[in-house]
Formats: C-alpha cells, sequence, structure tokens
C-alpha cells in the first residue's frame, strides 16, 4: 500500500468551519491529497475537488477519485461524519484504507436524530479507527447515542490567525462576534 494521507471532506469556498478546518488540515500536512467538494471544481496534483451538490450525485463522484488513487492512500481523514465519513467506511470496506472521522457540528447534533442519516453515521463512526469531536458537547452527545468514550477524542478547532486582523473598537457598546 501506498503512503500518502488523503483529507477528504468540504473545501473553501465557502468559508465555514468544516470548510476551514479540513483546508489547515491539508496545508499543514507534508504527504497528503485533498479529495472533496467546493463552489469551485479543480482537478490538480494534490487538490481534487468535485462541485459542491446533493451527496446522491457527489458521493459516487468522489468514491471513484478514492478509487482512482487508492494504491497510493495509506489513510483517510474525513471531515463530517454522514457523508465524507460514510465514504471513507467505504474505502475501508472495498479498500482496506484505514480512517478517522472529525465531527464538526450538525453531523451529530442534527443527523443523529434523523433515522436515515444515522445509518450513515453508525458506519463512519462505528468502523474508525479514531474519532474526533470539535467539542465536548458533542463527544457527549455521541456517548448518549452509545459510542464508547475511549474511541473519541476531543480536538478543538484551529483558527487560522492570517484571517483575522486588530480592529479599533470605536465605540464601546460594539459587540464582536466569532464563531
Amino acid at each position: 500500500m501506498g503512503g500518502i494521507r488523503a483529507i477528504l471532506g468540504p473545501y473553501p469556498p465557502p468559508y465555514r468551519g468544516v470548510e476551514l478546518q479540513a483546508k489547515l488540515e491539508f496545508e499543514k500536512s507534508t504527504n497528503a491529497i485533498f479529495i472533496g467538494t467546493s463552489i469551485n471544481p479543480l482537478n490538480r496534483k494534490n487538490l481534487i475537488l468535485v462541485k459542491r451538490g446533493p451527496f446522491i450525485k457527489n458521493g459516487p463522484q468522489l468514491f471513484f477519485k478514492i478509487w482512482a488513487h487508492k494504491k497510493q492512500i495509506k489513510e483517510i481523514s474525513a471531515h463530517y461524519a454522514t457523508t465524507f465519513g460514510f465514504l471513507a467506511y467505504l474505502a475501508k470496506k472495498f479498500f482496506g484504507i484505514k480512517y478517522t472521522v472529525t465531527c464538526h457540528g450538525s453531523d451529530i447534533l442534527v443527523n443523529m436524530d434523523k433515522p436515515f442519516y444515522r445509518i450513515f453515521n453508525n458506519f463512519a463512526l462505528r468502523s474508525a479507527s479514531k474519532v474526533f469531536v470539535v467539542s465536548k458537547d458533542l463527544g457527549a452527545h455521541l456517548i448518549e447515542h452509545g459510542y464508547h468514550y475511549r474511541n473519541l477524542e476531543y480536538r478543538q478547532n484551529e483558527i487560522d490567525k492570517k484571517i483575522f486582523r486588530k480592529v479599533r473598537v470605536k465605540n464601546k457598546n460594539q459587540i464582536l462576534f466569532a464563531g
């Protein structure tokens, strides 16, 4: 088997939590490829993006991209359990590629309460070598749904300091929020 790591998830734009965390992980990795979705599809050596759309359309496209690189991929880091985590589960089942899943929020807080999506999550989470959660509350929610705490690891979201700059507050009654 090969030696590269595949980051599997959404890629900016848009610039939201899951997209940014997946992108930051990719940028920190020295020997990795990114396979995912974006508003801007792209096919470069290490960045393989299909146009973002419904999972019923994206799922097969992304699985084909994994299949095309299966001999090179040593492991997968999937961001978001319901979709990308499920694809990582399929990659393990069909190609023997081990994987981890990072849960970011709605994949657990919303989708675990929807029977159809819960099936995808159960496959993804129960077969992962490690499940990361971005908050302790997400971990507690998974434990309530029967996942063992030893399989969970808390990994707080990182902040890309290049995005932020000092802001002068002109009025003390202003409210700032970063979330």
